[in-house]
């Protein structure tokens, strides 16, 4: 009821907090990709701890340990976006973040328990940077373009915001999924393979819209 009441309102309203009557196609795939992409990468992170951990026995330090090559990469990606925005498309920086995101999350889902670390848990660790440093920025910009000149100033918030619900959103999704299957907390293994099937199900989703976003950016604006 409240929802329906806070999207009534922005219709009618003068400065509404989130333009609906000026979005139209381009930033509403736009929207949804993120969506899609930082659920898919909230519920990735989470259940790689919950493999490390419960899975393989790792004790906390040593799984908060495997993830340092996420935070070193993360430094080069951020610098790296910040040489080539000039040189590419954003929507090619884009397709390359879902992308990644994707197939890390693929790796992590397709880990056997008893693996290496420096196998599946490894280059996922590689390819999640580039999402998640690239995907909020790009985002932002494409968002800009596609929005009337008194709105642009929003653009960051309304990304900002959105990734935060995603990410709440579809990690509570997950995790009844994971309740849902895992025999009543007996079978871990299983329950986190649900969770984990759900969130590259989003990253797939991610990688259709982005392709849409990409298809309409070259058939639509430049004939």
């Amino acid at each position: 009821m409240f929802f329906a009441a806070f999207i009534y309102n922005e219709t009618v309203v003068v400065n509404p907090l989130l333009p609906l009557n000026t979005m139209g196609s381009a930033t509403n795939l736009i929207l949804a990709c993120t969506a899609a992409v930082w659920g898919c990468f909230a519920i990735r992170a989470f259940y790689t701890f919950q493999l490390l951990v419960l899975l393989r026995e790792w004790n906390s330090p040593m799984a908060s340990s495997s993830l340092v090559p996420v935070a070193v990469e993360s430094l080069a990606v951020a610098l790296l976006l910040a040489c080539l925005m000039s040189e590419w498309r954003c929507t090619g920086h884009f397709f390359v973040a879902v992308l990644s995101l994707l197939l890390a999350s693929i790796l992590m889902a397709t880990a056997p328990p008893e693996q290496t670390y420096w196998a599946n848990a490894f280059v996922s660790s590689l390819l999640a940077p580039l999402g998640m440093v690239m995907a909020n920025p790009l985002a932002t910009t494409m968002l800009r373009e596609n929005l009337p000149e008194e709105q642009k100033r929003i653009a960051s918030s309304m990304v900002l915001a959105l990734s935060s619900y995603a990410m709440s959103f579809f990690m509570g999704i997950a995790r009844s999924v994971e309740v849902q299957v895992n025999e009543g907390g007996s079978d871990v293994l299983s329950g986190c393979r649900g969770a984990q099937y759900f969130g590259v199900g989003l990253g797939g989703l991610g990688v259709l819209l982005v392709t849409a976003i990409t298809l309409q950016a070259v058939f639509i604006r430049d004939p």
